[in-house]
C-alpha cells in the first residue's frame, strides 16, 4: 500500500511548453517603467496583461492580410487574395482598430484615454478622395458636408488608431456631461464627476432627479449647462429632420407631376442613425457650447467661444467627428438622450438603428486585417465580435473585463468561445485580461500607443516592432 501511495504522489513533472516563463519578481525599488515591463515574469494577470501589451503593438504593424477561405467541393479552402479578391496585388496593411466601450467608463478617467486614441494615430492621413470615398459609406453627403467644414478648422496630422468605436447607451452622454461639468466649475467652482465611496449609507438622502453614482463615482445628473447643451442639440436635429423631409417630398412631388408612379410610403431618407446623432454632435459641440455660456452662463461671445473650443477639445465626441470615426451605439434608446428626444415624441427624431448595424458590419467585411480593443461586455462585446464574424474572425483581439463564464454571459466569455463562433480568427492572437478596466486601460494606452505617437517620424521604431 506504502508503495501504491508513493507511487501516486511522488511523480516526475512534464514539460507542457516548449519555452516557458520563468517566474520572477521586480525589485520594489525599481523605476515604475520596469515594474510594469516585468509583468510578463509576475504570473496571474499580470502576464495576461503582458500578453495584452505584445498584441496590442503587433496592431500597430503592418501585417499581411488576412488568409481568405472559399468553399469548393464542401470544403474551406484557402486561397491566395489574387483569387478571392480580383488581381489586386497583396500588400501589407494595417489592421482597422475596432474599439469597444461600456457607457460607465466614458464617466471615469478611461474617457481620455478613448478621446487620446481617437485624436491621435502614425498612419498617414488617406487621400482626399479615398477619405471621401470611406465616409460615404457611413454618412450622406449632406452630413459630411458639415463634418469637413469642422475638420478643416482642425484638421489632424494623422488618422486616428481608431477605425470605430461602439459604446452603450449613455457613454456619449457621460463624454458631454464631463465636458460641461468642467466648464461649470470653471465657472463657480460646482459640478464635476468626483470620487466618492462605494458605501450606500447616505443614499437615503438623495433625490431621485439630484446627484447620481455608478460604482464610486458621483455626479449631477442635471448640471445647467448640459441640459442646456441636450436641449440645443435636439432642436438642431429635428429642424434638420424637417428640412430634409420637407426638401424629400417636395423631390417626391415634382416627380409625381412629371412621371405618376407609386410612392412608397415606408421608405424614410430623412431618418437619422445614432452614428449620425453623435457624428453631427461632434460637428457641433464648440458652437453649441458657445451658445450655450452665452445663454447660461451670461459670458461675453468671444470669451464664450474660446472657452467652448477647449472645452470640445476634451471630448471624444469632438476629436471622432473631426478623424470621421463613427461611435456606433447599438443600445442609443437607453442613454440619457432619450429624456431630451422624447419631450418631442410628435413628430420626434427618426432614428435608423439597422444602418449603423449594417455599416459596422461591412466596415468589417471590407477590412483586409482587423483587430479589436473591447473594454467591458453587453452589447459593445457582441455587437463588435459578431460584426468581425462576418470575416471570419478578427486577427488580433483584446478583452478587458471582470466577467467570468460560469453563467454563460457573453461578457464573461474566454477568448476561446469567440474562437469556436469565428469571431476571433483560429490563426490569430488574442488575449483576455481579467480586471477591471480602470485598472488596466491606462497602462496599455501608455505603453502601447503612447510610445508609438512620440516614435512616429524619427528614425527609431516603436517599442516591439
Amino acid at each position: 500500500m506504502a508503495s501504491l501511495a508513493q507511487a501516486a504522489v511522488l511523480v516526475h513533472s512534464a514539460a507542457t511548453v516548449a519555452s516557458p516563463v520563468v517566474i520572477r519578481g521586480v525589485p520594489p525599488t525599481a523605476p515604475l517603467a520596469a515594474i510594469v515591463g516585468g509583468y510578463g515574469a509576475l504570473g496571474f494577470q499580470a502576464s495576461h496583461l503582458a500578453r495584452a501589451v505584445e498584441v496590442g503593438r503587433a496592431m500597430l504593424r503592418p501585417r499581411a492580410p488576412s488568409k481568405v477561405f472559399v468553399i469548393r467541393d464542401g470544403a474551406f479552402v484557402e486561397v491566395p487574395p489574387e483569387d478571392a479578391a480580383g488581381d489586386e496585388e497583396q500588400r501589407l496593411v494595417r489592421p482597422l482598430l475596432f474599439v469597444g466601450m461600456a457607457a460607465n467608463l466614458l464617466g471615469t478617467g478611461c474617457r481620455d484615454a478613448l478621446r487620446y486614441l481617437l485624436r491621435e494615430g502614425v498612419a498617414a492621413r488617406p487621400a482626399p478622395e479615398a477619405e471621401r470615398e470611406r465616409l460615404l459609406q457611413l454618412w450622406p453627403a449632406p452630413t459630411l458636408e458639415a463634418r469637413d467644414a469642422a475638420a478643416a478648422a482642425a484638421p489632424p496630422a494623422h488618422a486616428s488608431f481608431v477605425g470605430a468605436v461602439v459604446v452603450s447607451g449613455g457613454g456619449i452622454e457621460h463624454d458631454l456631461r464631463q465636458a460641461c461639468a468642467a466648464l461649470q466649475g470653471e465657472l463657480d467652482g460646482a459640478g464635476g464627476y468626483r470620487v466618492g465611496r462605494y458605501s450606500s449609507e447616505d443614499a437615503a438622502g438623495w433625490s431621485p432627479g439630484g446627484a447620481g453614482r455608478f460604482g464610486n463615482v458621483r455626479y449631477d445628473r442635471h448640471p445647467p449647462l448640459f441640459d442646456a447643451l441636450m436641449e440645443r442639440l435636439v432642436e438642431r436635429l429635428l429642424c434638420r429632420q424637417e428640412a430634409r423631409r420637407t426638401a424629400y417630398l417636395q423631390q417626391q412631388q415634382q416627380q409625381q407631376q412629371q412621371a405618376p408612379q407609386r410612392v412608397d410610403y415606408t421608405e424614410c431618407p430623412w431618418a437619422t442613425s445614432p452614428s449620425e446623432v453623435w457624428l453631427l454632435a461632434g460637428v457641433w459641440l464648440r458652437g453649441l457650447l458657445a451658445e450655450v455660456l452665452v445663454q447660461v452662463a451670461a459670458l461675453a461671445p468671444a470669451d464664450a467661444a474660446a472657452r467652448a473650443r477647449q472645452a470640445a477639445e476634451t471630448t471624444a465626441v469632438y476629436w471622432a467627428a473631426v478623424q470621421g470615426v463613427p461611435l456606433f451605439s447599438p443600445s442609443f434608446a437607453d442613454g440619457d438622450i432619450m429624456a431630451y428626444l422624447l419631450p418631442h415624441a410628435t413628430p420626434g427624431l427618426q432614428l435608423d438603428l439597422v444602418r449603423d448595424i449594417h455599416a459596422l458590419n461591412k466596415m468589417a467585411m471590407r477590412s483586409r486585417s482587423t483587430a479589436m480593443l473591447i473594454c467591458g461586455g453587453g452589447s459593445v462585446k457582441h455587437h463588435l465580435c459578431n460584426a468581425n464574424l462576418m470575416r471570419n474572425g478578427a486577427d488580433l483581439s483584446i478583452f478587458i473585463n471582470n466577467g467570468m463564464e460560469f453563467d454563460g454571459s457573453d461578457g464573461g466569455a474566454k477568448p476561446e468561445e469567440a474562437l469556436s463562433w469565428g469571431k476571433v480568427r483560429v490563426d490569430g492572437d488574442y488575449v483576455k485580461v481579467q480586471s477591471e478596466v480602470s485598472l488596466v486601460l491606462p497602462l496599455l494606452v501608455a505603453e502601447v500607443f503612447v510610445p508609438a505617437v512620440r516614435a512616429r517620424g524619427a528614425a527609431a521604431p516603436p517599442p516591439g516592432s
